[in-house]
C-alpha cells in the first residue's frame, strides 16, 4: 500500500509540473495531493517549484523625474504617479510607468482617484485639478479648484470628500472640506480653530462613514465633525510627532513619525483611540513619514527606504524591497499590492502578496524596554527588565551599545554549531570584490557558520555557493549581496546570508536548490545573525557606517506553511480537479483545502 501510495504521489507530482503553465490553479491542487499522501515526496518538490515560480510579482522601475506621489485605482489594475516637475503618467499594474501623458505646471504632492476613471492631483501653488483616464489610457485636464493650503491631504472615495490642510498666507494652521461630483469642484467650507502654538498640519485622515476628520499637528492631534469642521474642546497629546496619519477599520488612529524628543532615526507607529489613550506602539530604525490605507490592510514607509505593512495586533511587517532611498508616497491594494516611489526616480510596484507568504516582524529596542510581540512566547524567549532571555539563561539587552558583546551575546543565545554566529572574516579582499580584476574561476571565501562557508565566484564575485568543506551543498546564485552574516536554523531548515543594505532568508530542503523565503532590507550592514525558536526568530546585528555604531534586531519570521500558501494561491479547493478524479472518495474529501481568511 505504501509503494501504491508514492507511486501514486509521484505521478500527481509529476502531473502537477506539466500543468503548470496552462492551469496554476490545478497543478497546485495536483501538488498539494501528491504531498499530502507522501508528506516527504515528490509533493513538497513540486510546491516549492510552483512557489518559486509564481513569485515574480515584484517589479523594479527608475523613471526619469523625482517622483512625489503614487496612487493606485480602486480595483487595483493601474496605477498613476506624479513628479516634481509637474508631470503626471499612468501605468497598468506591473508595468514599466510610461513617459509623461500630462503637465500640470507644478510639483505634483498629492494625488489620488475617485474611481476607475477619475484622478484628483494637487498641485503646489494650493491647485485641486480633476484628471479623466481616457479610453485606452491617455490622460486629460478636467475642473480645478482653489484651496488655502495643501501639506495635508486625505480622501474618502464612498463620499466623494476631499480634506485638505497646512498653513494659509497668514501662518495660520487651516483645513479645508473639498467635495467632488458631477458639478465639478468646491471648496465647502475650511476652519483656522486650531491651536496657535501649533500654526500646521502634519497630516490628515479622514474615516470610513466620512464623518470625521483626524488632524495631526506635531505632537497633538483632534478629530473634527467633519460637517462643522469644528474641533472639540482641547486636543489630544501624542508620543510622536507625527508625519503621517490613518483611521483603522475599527476607527482607531494609527500615527506615524518620530518620538517625541529623539534624533530623526527613532521612527514610531502609534495606534491611538479617537479619544488619545494609546493602544500599542511599534518601534521602528527610521523616521515613518508615509501611511496608505486600503480595506482591512496599512502600509507604512520611512525615510530609509523601508516599508511594510502595519497588523493587528499591533506588529510591523517588512516586505521583501528596499528602494534604498527616502519613501516619497505609498499607495496599495486591498489584496497585498502596492506601489511605493521614492528618492532618484526609483519606483516598486508589487501586483499581488509575495507568493512565498513569509514575512519578518522586526522588534527594535532602544534605550527604554518595549513589550514583546506575544509569538515570542512560543520561541521559548520571555522579556525582563534588563532585556530579552533565552531559555538557557543568555539575555539580550534592551540597549544599542552592544559593540564589545556582540559576539558573545548572539553566539550564547544560539551555543550549537548548527545554529551558530557567522563570521566576519578580516581577510576579505576589498579591492577585489567589485574590481574585475579576479579570475572567474578564482574563489573567494565571504563567510562562514560553523562547517558551512560562504564562497563567491566571477570577475565581479557574483555568484555564490555554499560549501561544507570539499563539498559543495548548493549554489545561491547572484544575489547582489556582500555577505558578511551566515546564520544555519537548528534544524538546518533555514539559512539566512546577510549583507549590505540587505539580507535573504532561503528555505532548504533535500528536494533541490534553496528557494528564497523573503529578503529584510536594512539601512546598515547585516554584520552578524543567528536564529534562536526552531528557526522562529533571527537575531541580526547590524553595523552603521560611518560611526559603526552596532543594532540588534530580533526579526520574527512568519507566514502561511506551504501548503496553505498552496491552496491559497490555488484559490479554495480541490474541487474539480484532476487530483480528485485520481483518488477515491474517501481520500478526496480531506485533500479540500481549509477555509481561509
Amino acid at each position: 500500500m505504501e509503494q501504491e501510495q508514492r507511486a501514486l504521489a509521484d505521478a500527481l507530482a509529476a502531473r502537477a509540473l506539466i500543468e503548470a503553465e496552462e492551469r496554476p490553479d490545478k497543478a497546485f491542487a495536483l501538488a498539494v495531493a501528491a504531498r499530502r499522501l507522501v508528506p516527504d515526496g515528490a509533493g513538497e518538490s513540486a510546491l516549492l517549484q510552483l512557489v518559486a515560480g509564481t513569485d515574480s510579482t515584484d517589479r523594479f522601475f527608475r523613471i526619469d523625474a523625482e517622483p512625489t506621489t503614487v496612487a493606485v485605482s480602486p480595483s487595483g489594475s493601474f496605477y498613476a504617479i506624479g513628479d516634481a516637475k509637474g508631470g503626471l503618467r499612468l501605468a497598468e499594474m506591473g508595468e514599466r510607468p510610461g513617459s509623461v501623458a500630462v503637465q500640470l505646471g507644478g510639483v505634483v504632492p498629492h494625488l489620488d482617484f475617485i474611481d476607475e476613471d477619475t484622478l484628483l492631483a494637487g498641485i503646489g501653488d494650493h491647485r485641486i485639478v480633476e484628471i479623466t483616464v481616457e479610453p485606452g489610457g491617455s490622460l486629460s485636464r478636467g475642473p480645478e479648484v482653489s484651496v488655502p493650503a495643501l501639506q495635508a491631504w486625505a480622501l474618502n472615495r464612498e463620499t466623494g470628500t476631499l480634506v485638505v490642510g497646512g498653513s494659509d498666507e497668514a501662518g495660520d494652521a487651516v483645513v479645508a472640506l473639498v467635495r467632488t461630483g458631477s458639478d465639478g469642484l468646491r471648496v465647502d467650507r475650511s476652519t483656522t480653530a486650531f491651536a496657535a502654538s501649533l500654526p500646521t498640519v502634519n497630516a490628515l485622515a479622514i474615516d470610513e462613514s466620512g464623518t470625521h476628520i483626524a488632524v495631526a499637528q506635531h505632537h497633538e492631534f483632534e478629530v473634527l465633525d467633519a460637517s462643522t469642521l469644528q474641533p472639540p474642546a482641547r486636543a489630544r497629546p501624542m508620543s510622536l510627532e507625527a508625519e503621517a496619519i490613518a483611521f483603522r477599520a475599527d476607527g482607531a488612529i494609527v500615527a506615524a513619525g518620530n518620538k517625541v524628543g529623539s534624533n530623526a532615526r527613532n521612527g514610531v507607529l502609534v495606534v491611538l483611540s479617537p479619544d488619545g489613550i494609546e493602544l500599542g506602539t511599534i518601534h521602528l530604525a527610521q523616521s515613518a513619514n508615509n501611511l496608505a490605507r486600503c480595506d482591512k490592510l496599512m502600509l507604512f514607509g520611512t525615510r530609509a527606504g523601508e516599508y511594510g505593512w502595519v497588523s493587528d495586533p499591533l506588529e510591523a511587517t517588512r516586505t521583501t524591497g528596499d528602494l534604498a532611498g527616502e519613501v516619497s508616497a505609498i499607495s496599495c491594494t486591498g489584496t497585498g499590492g502596492f506601489v511605493a516611489v521614492a528618492e532618484g526616480g526609483f519606483v516598486h510596484v508589487r501586483t499581488a502578496s509575495p507568493a512565498t507568504g513569509a514575512t519578518a516582524f522586526p522588534v527594535y529596542f532602544s534605550d527604554d524596554p518595549q513589550p514583546l510581540p506575544e509569538r515570542l512566547a512560543s520561541a521559548g524567549l520571555s522579556a525582563g527588565l534588563d532585556g530579552l532571555r533565552a531559555e538557557n539563561g543568555t539575555v539580550v539587552p534592551f540597549t544599542q551599545g552592544v559593540e564589545a558583546e556582540i559576539d558573545t551575546l548572539l553566539a550564547g543565545v544560539s551555543p550549537s554549531q548548527a545554529n551558530c554566529l557567522s563570521v566576519a572574516l578580516g581577510s576579505f579582499d576589498w579591492y577585489w570584490y567589485g574590481s574585475g580584476n579576479s579570475d572567474s574561476e578564482e574563489e573567494h571565501l565571504l563567510g562562514r557558520c560553523g562547517h558551512t562557508e560562504i564562497r563567491a565566484r566571477g570577475a565581479f564575485g557574483e555568484q555564490l555557493a555554499a560549501w561544507s568543506g570539499d563539498e559543495k551543498l548548493f549554489d545561491l546564485g547572484a544575489t547582489g549581496l556582500v555577505p558578511a552574516a551566515v546564520a544555519w536554523s537548528s534544524d538546518r531548515s533555514r539559512l539566512f546570508v546577510g549583507g549590505s543594505l540587505e539580507g535573504i532568508l532561503y528555505e532548504v530542503t533535500d528536494k533541490g536548490e534553496p528557494q528564497e523565503l523573503l529578503r529584510l532590507p536594512s539601512p546598515g550592514w547585516f554584520w552578524a545573525a543567528s536564529f534562536v525558536g526552531d528557526g522562529d526568530v533571527l537575531v541580526t546585528a547590524v553595523v552603521f557606517p560611518p560611526s559603526y555604531s552596532m543594532e540588534v534586531t530580533l526579526n520574527v519570521i512568519g507566514g502561511l506553511p506551504l501548503e496553505r500558501l498552496a491552496c491559497r494561491i490555488a484559490q479554495g479547493s480541490l474541487d474539480g480537479t484532476a487530483a480528485v478524479r485520481l483518488l477515491d472518495t474517501a481520500e478526496a474529501e480531506a485533500l479540500a483545502c481549509d477555509p481561509l481568511t
